[in-house]
């Protein structure tokens, strides 16, 4: 009888823990699909894009692009994340779209009240 060592075998990409990489801890992470808490890039750009777009209708596309991806790279990567900005964290705004926004956000958080 063949004796057969088992070892881990790190090149399986369909096993969980090589399907994402976290390159601050080199822990490997899962993708986020609709069934899953995680978001993907994509799916938070989207998130990220479509609360500016509602907030700020009239925006250009190179500044929408632009705050979308300084929120995101800030770690306000969805929905839930968005509805804890506070003007401090708009400091890659124009002036009058950060004023624009916060009294937006303000109206809006008077109408959930």
């Amino acid at each position: 009888n063949a004796q057969y060592l088992i070892k881990p075998n790190h090149t399986n990409l369909n096993h969980p823990i090589n399907m994402a990489s976290n390159s601050e801890t080199n822990l490997e992470l899962p993708q986020q699909d609709e069934q899953n808490q995680f978001l993907t890039n994509e799916k938070s750009y989207e998130e990220v894009m479509q609360w500016l777009s509602s907030h700020l209708p009239q925006l250009q596309k190179d500044d929408a692009v632009k705050y979308c991806e300084c929120l995101t790279e800030d770690g306000f990567d969805s929905v839930d994340m968005l509805g804890d900005v506070r003007e401090e964290d708009l400091h890659f705004m124009k002036k009058a779209h950060k004023r624009n926004l916060i009294q937006r956000m303000k109206n809006f958080d008077k109408t959930m009240e």
